[in-house]
Parts: structure tokens; C-alpha cells; sequence
């Protein structure tokens, strides 16, 4: 889900669906061309996917751990033990003074009456069995009397049942619920919870008019899944029935287990789980979320679903696309009230059709009702099928096209392999990084804006292993394939008005892959700032791809072909491969690893002191996270030299803003190395090469949103020099790059700020002096560099940076 504000259309195809999506979208045609949505017309057929998107195993956390924190409880292990120790709870006299205490909670006796049976005092009792004071043996010999007279059938837990003491003063008596695991039952109870109760500290209410059969199949469920024998059942005078549960350690252990989230209908959620239970199970969840919630408008031929949170109909609606139900989202604003309610809505022949095979209603009167509209309906309406190379898709006609401005959240129900289909009402589809994908399966774009624009704007960072299998190389591990190198890949973005992060990209790379579409003349401008980039920072390896070929015909291929080899003559990539392929179809990709596979690993000396750049700095705990299971600030990079290790004392410059009686200054950060990442494992040590991961020990709050990126890290006392104003001799292209046309780069003037690059860091610079082919300029934000390294100058044209040469530190 993420925020938009801008311009869109809206298609609506026969089939009922509709989405929304931004005007240069692509879209499959049934001719399958590749067209912006801005394109279509009314009439046409536009692909569909049918692909689902796959369950995971559901993960719970320890939630007796949790519970025990919380809550003094016996399980069923523990009255096995109790077992043992009590000879079959004929012999109490090898019982300790917690083993006593247990026997109490587990026969629900105070301690008063235990006290009074002993003619112990109360207090005496108490204290021994809360093990405050030593236990007697003469209390030991009263005890075990005591309890000998109780009857064995009380000494009892069934299997997965537990016995809570209610409250933290041990004075109060138990409750027992049983543990149990999620199966179709506890599905459906959980729905019916979601759909027509809430949850709160205290306990649980569901409340139901209109199906008193279901509130007694909730009610069923409570007894036999979960032991609930305290629930309350009360009628008003409305023939309204209502189950309150009130029980503070069950809540609990739902929240635990189950993490169900607490509160009104309006904020509470639902379980997360629900998105990775099974196919039957999920049909199960949403047959009953919609029998109670959901209703059949017979004049609109609809079905619909109202909440008034928004978050659960998200949920529901990644639900019914696993089921490929096309649906549509609209929200109302009643009179007179402060909600907003939210409506699902389903609609057409197939998707009903599909809703009533394979979720159905749980009540006849909705079954009837939609089946009355699907005769009605007859053979109106057809989906238009491909062949059977493509059974994931089909293609619906659009029957009406209109733009529209939208300030709003968007659900994004793409399935990331299959990008190109859209998904669902709201489903934004973007360009995100298809080559990358192609190469390591995996998509770097997650930022919300770049999901949003389509567009790179962030590093993103994908680590692949590179197999071969039978002379063939690929990213795929099989039972005969070999791995021959561990690749680590940064994707820079390539839109003319972020060079500034594609250069902090490029400062840690080995490598480069220069991309060249095939359906555009070469070079277009931003392709000649990228390789001079390159040129003017020393990454000598470069692979020339030339992509999209299969949106090409032979000849025009053959055509940009002849256009980058005179592009890259004379050129530092002048002797670079240069492969076709076609990164949405796959097609030479394996040509392409292999080159990759053969790039030389430059020398690097793990005996220096260790030297990183950050690209990337992130926190990566979740909100409302507790306490205790906090975690430091993250740092992404890639180390220059030397080596790093697990609880490393390191030193992060030039570091934070601090400041201090009105003035400013940045103070280096010291911490210590908690773990480290690469290709996704943790290690003890990393070496020069590929992109790591550092957990440290900083506050998360200090590495929000990349706010390091661009620092540099190493041993304490043992980096550059930190400079807030530099001395540079400049060295100045003759033309600007990047431009359509190729203007003359004009001196560097008085008072001019220019964007300077140096490593992953970028700053703007404003020029206080001039001498001939040297400036001195003063930094907006200081930078961490060596004097050897090379700092790129980029000037604003034509309201954006442009690349005009490099300097270095005098």
C-alpha cells in the first residue's frame, strides 16, 4: 500500500474489473504488443494474470515465553512432572514449596483455605508457598496430609489444556483454556471474530442478530478448540445475542500466539496469518467473513462488503485475488457521521462464477440470489482465452477508459514475478528493474516513491550466485549445476535527474553494466553521462547489454547495434561485449552471466586497515516492536579494504549534525559490529568484495531513511580526513553530457554551487575563489575523503545537475 497524489486512469473492462494506473503504464494487447496504457482505447483486450501468489508456512513466535512473563500458568508437561513426583498424587511428602503452589493453582484453592486445613497461619502459608520463607517439615507433613485427602479425579489437565492463575496476586483462583493449532475450525473462528465481534484486554465479545446458528457455531468452536466453559450468552431486547469471554490470560495468549490485534472493529486486524494459510483454508475464512459481513445487491448484480477498516479489506482483497476474483474498492462518508465506510465490491459473470465455486455463502438467500443473476446472465459475457503457452492468462475487453485525479492510498496487488499483469482495482504495475530480476531473482526497487514513479531512485542491492550446469550458465541451483562466482549487484538508477545517486552507486562498484534499449536510437544522452561517469571514476570492466530486442525487428537490432560500436569507439568501453537479450523473456541471459562469471576480481589487500562506504543505512525494527527485542541501526555498503569482524570496535565519519551554542559541526559516530550480512547469511567476517550488511549497536533513530549513506567507516582514529571546504584543481569536459544537445562546458564561476561527488558521498559545493584551473569552494554538508580519491563536478543546466568533469584535492 502506498501513498499517491497525481494524475491517473481508470479502466473498466467487461469482465467487472477495474483499476487504476498511471497514463504510461505498459499493458499486454491481445496481439501481445506491449502498449502505455495511455494508448488504449475502448474495445481492446488487455492481459490478465492468473497467477497466485504463493503461501508461506505460517511462523508463530514462542508465545509461553511471552505468556510467562505475564502470567504464572501450569501445562500439561508440568502436571506430567507433578505426576512423578507425587507417586500419581498418592504421596506429597517430596514436594517442594513451588510444587505445593502448583497443586494449589491446578485444584483452585486460596491460600487461606489451605491455610485454615493446615492450621498454619495465613500469613505463614503464604509467604512459604510464594517461596518468601524455608518450607518446614512439619508443614510438609500437614500439607501432605492435607492433600491426600483430596480426591486424585481434581488433580487433572488434559492434554493442551493450561491452567492460569487469573491475576498476579496470588491470592486469586485459576481459569483453564486449551492450547490449540489452526485448523478449519479455528479459521472460521478467528472470521467470525474478525467479522462480527472485537477483542479488547479484558476479553472477547461477538454479537449476532441475523444468523443465531453461526454465533452457536462460534460458540462450539470456543468449547472444543480453545476449553471455553466461562463464556457469557445474553439476549437484549432487540433478539440481539452476544458471547462475552472475559478472561484477561486468554486474551493474552490469543495476542501472543495468534497475534490478534486488540481493540474496536474500526483499528483491530486481521491475523496476519490468514495471508499464509492454504487455499481451503483461506476460502473457509472468507466464505464466513462474507456470509455474515457481505451482501447481495440484486439491482446492481453485486457483491458487497462494507468495513470501516480499511486495513481488513486490503487483507480480503489479496485474499480473493489468490482466487483470481477481480474486485473494486470505493469508500463512502455517511450523513451525520465522523466514519468513512470502505466497500469491496464484486461484479460479472466470471467473477461470480468463481466466487460461488470456490468460497460460496453459508446462506441461502445469497446463494439463490446470485445464482437467479448468473442464469439471468446466461452466455452474455465471455473472457476471450489464449493458447495454452500462455494458461496464466486471459484478456478482458475495456469498456470504458476516463482520467482522474487521485490523492489517496494505493494497493499494489502485483505479483512480483508476473509485474507486467495488473492485479486489481488500485493495482499500480511499474518498469521496476527487470534486468536485475533476469540476473538474480530478486527486485531492488521497494522504496514507496520508486514503486510509485516506476523509476530507480534509491541503490537497491541483489547478491546472486552464479551456477553452470552442463556448459550453461545460470542463477538457478539444481541437482547437476555448479557454482563458479557469488556476485553482488547494485542498481543505480539510470533517470537523468539522479545521477548524483547513480554515481554514489558506481564509486563501489567493480563493474559496470551499461544498459542500451534497442527500440531507441544510441546513444541517448543519459547513456553518454553514465559512461563518462564510469570513465572519469576508473571502472574499467564493462559489459554493454542490449536490451528489449524482442520489441525489435532484426534489422532494426542490427541497426542500434552498429550504433553503440560507434558510440564506444574511442572510449574506455570501446572493447566491451556487447550482448542482445531481453530481460522480460529471458533470452541470453545465461550469455550475459557467463560474462559476468569471467570479469576479473580486482586485487585487494585485507591487510590494510579496513575502509567501507555506506550506500544504505536503515532501521530495521518494527513499529510498536518491544523493548527488549530492539535492535541497532543497520549499514549497507561495500568494503574498499581491509577486513571486518563480529564485535569490531569501528568509527563512522564524518558522522552526525550536532549543534552547539548556535554553532554547527558533525561528530564522528563509535559503536561496535553486532553482525554481518552478505548474500543474505550472517558471518563472523567480511572481506573486500560484494555488497554487506552491518548490525551495530547504534540508535535506530540515527540511521533512518539513509541518513549515513555516505559516510565512511573504519577503525577508530584510523579514516581520511574529515573536510568542510576544499581546495580542487579541476579538469573540465569540453561538452556537456547528457544534454540532447551537447552544450560547451563554461568555466566554473564566483559563488556557483555545483554537486560534487566522491566515493558513495554527495555534497554541494559553493565556490569561494578562483584561480586558473583551481577553485576553492565551501561545503554544505563536510565530506570524509582521501586525497587521492577523484570527486566528480556536476552543474545545474536546465533545472538539473549535469556531469561536467572531475577534480581532485589540492
Amino acid at each position: 500500500m502506498q501513498k499517491y497524489n497525481g494524475r491517473l486512469l481508470e479502466i473498466t473492462t467487461e469482465g467487472g474489473r477495474q483499476i487504476k494506473l498511471t497514463k504510461n503504464h505498459p499493458l499486454l494487447k491481445n496481439n501481445l504488443e506491449w502498449i502505455p496504457s495511455y494508448k488504449l482505447k475502448k474495445g481492446d483486450k488487455i492481459a490478465i494474470s492468473n497467477i497466485r501468489v504463493p503461501s508461506k508456512k505460517i511462523k508463530f513466535c514462542d508465545w509461553e515465553q511471552k505468556l510467562k512473563k505475564k502470567w504464572y500458568f501450569l501445562t500439561y508437561t508440568e502436571y506430567i512432572n507433578l505426576k512423578k513426583i507425587t507417586n500419581n498424587f498418592a504421596d506429597f511428602s517430596k514436594c517442594s514449596a513451588k510444587d505445593f503452589n502448583d497443586l494449589r493453582i491446578l485444584i483452585n484453592l486460596r491460600y487461606k483455605e489451605i491455610a485454615k486445613n493446615t492450621k498454619f497461619s495465613y500469613s505463614w502459608v503464604t509467604k512459604i508457598l510464594r517461596q518468601e520463607k524455608k518450607l518446614t517439615t512439619k508443614l510438609i507433613n500437614r500439607l501432605n496430609n492435607y492433600f491426600k485427602k483430596i480426591d486424585k479425579n481434581k488433580f487433572k489437565i488434559e492434554k493442551n489444556e493450561i491452567v492460569v492463575q487469573t491475576e498476579k496476586h496470588p491470592e486469586r483462583v485459576s481459569c483453564r483454556f486449551k492450547d490449540t493449532k489452526i485448523d478449519v475450525d479455528v479459521v472460521k473462528w478467528f472470521s467470525l471474530l474478525h467479522a462480527e465481534g472485537y477483542a479488547r484486554d479484558k476479553g472477547l465479545v461477538v454479537v449476532q442478530k441475523n444468523y443465531p446458528q453461526i454465533l452457536k457455531e462460534f460458540i462450539k468452536i470456543s468449547e472444543e478448540k480453545f476449553g471455553i466453559k466461562f463464556g457469557k450468552i445474553s439476549k437484549d431486547k432487540n433478539n440481539v445475542t452476544r458471547f462475552e469471554v472475559y478472561s484477561y490470560p486468554f486474551i493474552d495468549y490469543l495476542k501472543y500466539k495468534f497475534n490478534l490485534k486488540l481493540g474496536p472493529s474500526k483499528e483491530s486486524t486481521i491475523c496476519n496469518w490468514v495471508l499464509s494459510l492454504n487455499k481451503a483454508s483461506q476460502a473457509v475464512f472468507l466464505k464466513y467473513f462474507f456470509g455474515t459481513e457481505g451482501s447481495v445487491n440484486e439491482r446492481g448484480n453485486q457483491i458487497r462488503l462494507c468495513q470501516v477498516n480499511k486495513t481488513n479489506l486490503n487483507i480480503l482483497s489479496v485474499l480473493l485475488n489468490n482466487f483470481s476474483i477481480n474486485h473494486r474498492f470505493h469508500n463512502l462518508i455517511r450523513k451525520n457521521k465522523k466514519n468513512i465506510e470502505y466497500y469491496v465490491t464484486i461484479s460479472g459473470k466470471d467473477n461470480f462464477y468463481k466466487f460461488t465455486k470456490e468460497i460460496g455463502f453459508f446462506d441461502k438467500e445469497k446463494e439463490i440470489k446470485v445464482k437467479k443473476y448468473l442464469k439471468k446472465l446466461g452466455n452474455k459475457l465471455f473472457l476471450t482465452k489464449f493458447d495454452n503457452k500462455y494458461k496464466n492468462i486471459t484478456f478482458d475487453k475495456i469498456r470504458n477508459i476516463k482520467k482522474i485525479n487521485y490523492n489517496d492510498y494505493l494497493v499494489d496487488l502485483v505479483v512480483p514475478k508476473y509485474h507486467n499483469f495488473f492485479a486489481g482495482y488500485g493495482g499500480i504495475l511499474c518498469h521496476n528493474t527487470t534486468l536485475l530480476y533476469a540476473l538474480t531473482g530478486r527486485w531492488t526497487d521497494t522504496h514507496s516513491e520508486e514503486i510509485k514513479r516506476g523509476i530507480t531512485i534509491r541503490l537497491g542491492y541483489a547478491d546472486a550466485i552464479i551456477y553452470k550446469d552442463k556448459n550453461i550458465f545460470t542463477n538457478k541451483k539444481t541437482k547437476t549445476s555448479k557454482p563458479v562466482r557469488k556476485v553482488s549487484f547494485v542498481d543505480a538508477p539510470g533517470h537523468e535527474s539522479l545521477m548524483a545517486t547513480m554515481l554514489a552507486g558506481s564509486a563501489i562498484m567493480d563493474a559496470a553494466i551499461l544498459l542500451v534499449a534497442a527500440n531507441e536510437t544510441c546513444p541517448q544522452p543519459q547513456t553518454k553521462e553514465h559512461l563518462m561517469a564510469l570513465e572519469i571514476i576508473g571502472v574499467k570492466n564493462i559489459i554493454i547489454v542490449q536490451n528489449k530486442i524482442d520489441l525489435v525487428t532484426e534489422e532494426q537490432a542490427k541497426k542500434n547495434y552498429e550504433e553503440i560500436k560507434n558510440f564506444i569507439k574511442g572510449t574506455i568501453a570501446e572493447n566491451s561485449q556487447i550482448i542482445p537479450i531481453s530481460a522480460q523473456h529471458n533470452v541470453n541471459i545465461d550469455v550475459l552471466l557467463e560474462m559476468i562469471a569471467n570479469i576479473p576480481t580486482p586485487k585487494r589487500d585485507p591487510l590494510k586497515p579496513p575502509l567501507m562506504f555506506i550506500a544504505r543505512s536503515f532501521d530495521i525494527n518494527k513499529p510498536g516492536q518491544e523493548v527488549e527485542a530492539l535492535v541497532g541501526g543497520v549499514l549497507g555498503g561495500s568494503l574498499k579494504q581491509g577486513k571486518l569482524k563480529v564485535n569490531d570496535e569501528i568509527e563512522i565519519r564524518p558522522g552526525i549534525k550536532e549543534i552547539s551554542h548556535g554553532k554547527v559541526k558533525w561528530v564522528p559516530l563509535r559503536t561496535k559490529i553486532a553482525d554481518l550480512k552478505t548474500g543474505g547469511l550472517s558471518v563472523k567476517e567480511v572481506q573486500p568484495g560484494g555488497s554487506i550488511g552491518l548490525l551495530t549497536e547504534l540508535d535506530p533513530s540515527l540511521v533512518k531513511s539513509d541518513s549515513l549513506s555516505g559516510n565512511i567507516l573504519g577503525y577508530p582514529d584510523n579514516l581520511p580526513e574529515v573536510y568542510y571546504e576544499l581546495n580542487l584543481k579541476s579538469h573540465l569536459l569540453d561538452r556537456v553530457i547528457g544534454t540532447k544537445e551537447e552544450l560547451k562546458v563554461e568555466p566554473i564561476k564566483k559563488a556557483e554551487s555545483l554537486l560534487l561527488n566522491v566515493n558513495s558521498t554527495t555534497t554541494v559545493g559553493v565556490v569561494t575563489e578562483l584561480k586558473k584551473d583551481h577553485f576553492h569552494a565551501i561545503l554544505k554538508l563536510p565530506i570524509c575523503a582521501s586525497k587521492t580519491d577523484r570527486i566528480t563536478i556536476s552543474r545545474i543546466l536546465g533545472g538539473r545537475f549535469r556531469l561536467i568533469g572531475y577534480a581532485e584535492i589540492v
